[in-house]
């Protein structure tokens, strides 16, 4: 089974701004603070402009729905690797790709940072899999869920990183 889908994200800042914060290694490890589940690798594969960013993070518990726990259990581990190359004109584009311990299974996509009348727009697309009989689908769409909170989370974070460091 798979599943696509795609959503977009809306930000007031422009293009280059938000581009700016997505690659720039002290953002990542202010994101990263305070998630004490979560280990991350930051690196510039392109140089300056471009960033590879590869996390781990171990989810559990109520997060994890039913039927999901009876195929990976209490707690599994997601890893996630989201890479950002340089800014091309007023556009920047990304790929994703995650992963999960536990089972056969993958998540990946693109992203696409684009100008608005009203500052940016993120647009991400993506596939999710899960060879898994029975509940394969489920966790697709669990995934896909997980990726959106995740994405409007970030989006809440680098909305005030950018106001708290309007200079870089």
């Amino acid at each position: 089974m798979s599943r696509t889908y795609s959503f977009t994200v809306p930000y007031s800042a422009p293009v280059t701004l938000l581009h700016r914060a997505y690659t720039d290694p002290e953002a990542w490890r202010a994101r990263f603070a305070e998630a004490k589940s979560a280990n991350y690798d930051l690196e510039h594969p392109d140089g300056e402009g471009s960033i590879r960013i590869h996390m781990s993070e171990r989810v559990g518990g109520d997060a994890v729905p039913k039927v999901v726990r009876s195929v990976l259990g209490r707690e599994f581990t997601l890893e996630r690797t989201d890479t950002w190359n340089r800014l091309d004109g007023e556009r920047a584009t990304g790929f994703f790709t995650a992963a999960t311990t536990g089972v056969r299974g993958e998540l990946a996509g693109d992203y696409l940072l684009r100008p608005t009348a009203d500052g940016a727009v993120l647009e991400i697309s993506g596939e999710a899999k899960f060879d898994v009989p029975v509940v394969g689908g489920a966790l697709e769409r669990m995934v896909e869920q997980l990726h959106q909170r995740v994405v409007q989370n970030e989006r809440e974070f680098f909305a005030t990183w950018l106001t708290e460091h309007p200079e870089g």
